[in-house]
């Protein structure tokens, strides 16, 4: 199976969510997870505000999420918006207008003449209430996986950086493989294009094309080996046998 009849697979089961306020904490964004899970098995669960390799001006407070079945995505999207209580705060108060992506805001604009200080109002800002809800805007995703892939530093070959401080620091506290001291994403350098894509056809026709089909040839590569073998230790028995019998009869 190639990469784009996955993608292909993967795209009606993912969906898009726009969480507002942004969830600022582990927790609240496990408040989430679970309040999707509602809905059916989910597989993945990405947030791409510290995604180094998406670039868009929206990611913060937004989630790409995939779910097993493609029903599970559909009833997800169908709850939109998802109200999800925060710690705290009373499930039975629905605030009585949530943040909506498409909400406009409207500023006003002071004028003053020369020589004349505006007012300021920002001495004693009010405090913001704390919120006591997440609202989670959800539509199908229009995510391009692909492109995320190849954007991957760390798609196809690359090389392991064992000279910076990150990696030193790592091997010297005694990890157990060096390969794990890598440097993040974030500071991955590419290869020369020609070099990986190279290596991607080369590897995709070994099988390394797919996780799942390694898995396949390693187990029919086993269980050929496991018979094989079985045959050698029948074959051996039966000779010694002959052999036992052979000396019975010379005797």
């Amino acid at each position: 199976m190639t990469m784009i009849t996955n993608i292909a697979k993967i795209q009606p089961r993912s969906i898009h969510i726009s969480t507002y306020p942004a969830t600022r904490t582990l927790i609240e964004s496990k408040l989430v997870l679970a309040a999707l899970q509602k809905f059916g098995e989910v597989v993945t669960f990405r947030s791409l505000r510290y995604d180094t390799t998406n670039t868009s001006s929206n990611k913060i407070g937004t989630t790409v999420v995939i779910f097993e079945s493609e029903i599970s995505a559909s009833n997800a999207v169908l709850s939109s918006p998802l109200l999800i209580p925060l710690p705290g705060s009373d499930p039975s108060i629905i605030p009585d207008r949530a943040h909506s992506p498409n909400t406009a805001t409207t500023s006003t604009t002071t004028t003053t003449t020369p020589h004349q200080n505006p007012t300021r109002t920002d001495d004693n800002p009010t405090p913001k209430p704390r919120p006591t809800h997440l609202t989670c805007y959800i539509d199908m995703s229009r995510h391009n996986h692909e492109s995320a892939l190849r954007r991957n530093p760390f798609f196809t070959q690359f090389e392991v950086d064992e000279e910076s401080a990150v990696s030193k620091d790592l091997i010297a506290t005694g990890i157990d493989l060096p390969v794990l001291a890598d440097v993040p994403a974030g500071r991955k350098g590419f290869l020369p294009m020609r070099q990986r894509k190279g290596t991607h056809i080369a590897t995709t026709k070994l099988g390394g094309g797919s996780l799942m089909t390694l898995y396949r040839a390693g187990v029919a590569n086993a269980e050929r080996r496991a018979k094989k073998e079985a045959k050698e230790a029948e074959k051996a028995g039966e000779d010694g046998e002959e052999g036992g019998k052979g000396k019975d009869n010379d005797g």
